[in-house]
């Protein structure tokens, strides 16, 4: 048997899940020999098959509708009989040609249902393997040491766009009311990030903490890059930074800018102190950058000056 097969994914109209039907087209040849005692009948079949199921995103992943469909068109040719003796092979010739259209609908009906079970199963194992895959994104024990609960999801399609959502926030945090709507203009890939996000994801983690100068190798280590700001020269001091208690950490969205704000409590350096409560906020603007080579435009963020 000979198959080549191409997979096409459709969306679906579903406002309380992501919906989207697989459809896969196939091309079927085969080389067969039938026996009826000492007869042998040689075919070949050829089809074209239709097969097609929908998958859903849930809770829990990605789960199948069971809702699996095939048709399938075969088209069989005969294309010897084999036997000793002439006679037989005339009389098997006819017979053959007068059962022919029979044998041919119970081919077809055996090949769509293989087809269907083959076709669910491997689809189920995919979707197994995908969501075994999700569930060890989601469950690291990074953001149960640290807190962190896991976000609300959801997910709506229509027949031309998906949308997924994922709600960070627990207990007292604030949230977006209502989706993002969908942008105006087609444009493939959007992401849109509420403002909120960042300041419900460190609230647990930074909320009251008091950050130490002496720790700051220990977050190097642990966060890279991303915790190396401003050298520390020795004839610096010890110093300590006292976070306020509610969202020590803001991010504001504001005209092409995107503002950090953190909040601290107390600020500590030897000798010195400010009990006072204060807000250091650092800016940062989007901006683009065309490449003549290749005539697009790429997005970076640029640092504006810090108060």
């Amino acid at each position: 048997d000979v198959c080549s097969s191409d997979l096409t994914p459709r969306l679906v109209e579903n406002p309380n899940q992501a919906t989207l039907r697989l459809f896969m087209n196939a091309d079927f040849a085969s080389q067969n020999k039938g026996y009826n005692r000492s007869v042998v009948l040689n075919t070949r079949g050829t089809a074209d098959v239709v097969a097609c199921e929908s998958i859903s995103l849930g809770d829990n992943g990605l789960v199948s509708l069971g809702d699996t469909g095939v048709d399938a068109d075969l088209q069989t040719t005969i294309d010897s009989i084999e036997h000793r003796l002439k006679i037989v092979r005339k009389i098997a010739a006819k017979q053959a040609a007068k059962k022919k259209p029979q044998a041919d609908a119970i081919g077809e009906s055996r090949m769509e249902n293989r087809i269907r079970g083959e076709f669910h199963q491997q689809l189920s194992q995919q979707i197994q393997q995908a969501n075994e895959k999700l569930r060890q994104a989601m469950d690291t024990p990074v953001l149960k040491r640290l807190g962190i609960t896991k976000p609300d999801r959801n997910s709506w399609s229509h027949t031309d766009s998906l949308a997924l959502q994922w709600k960070v926030r627990s207990g007292t945090q604030f949230g977006a009311d209502a989706p993002c709507p969908f942008p105006p203009d087609p444009c493939g890939l959007t992401l849109q990030v509420h403002q909120s996000v960042v300041a419900n994801l460190l609230d647990p983690i930074l909320a009251g903490r008091i950050i130490r100068s002496n720790e700051m190798d220990g977050y190097k280590a642990q966060f890279g890059d991303l915790a190396k700001g401003i050298p520390r020269r020795d004839e610096d001091g010890d110093w300590h930074l006292t976070l306020n208690s509610f969202q020590p950490v803001e991010v504001v969205f504001d005209d092409n800018l995107i503002k950090f704000r953190i909040k601290t409590l107390k600020i500590e350096r030897e000798d010195q102190a400010l009990d006072n409560p204060a807000t250091i906020e650092a800016a940062y603007k989007l901006v683009d950058r065309k490449s003549t080579r290749l005539n697009s435009s790429h997005s970076s963020v640029s640092r504006m000056p810090s108060s």
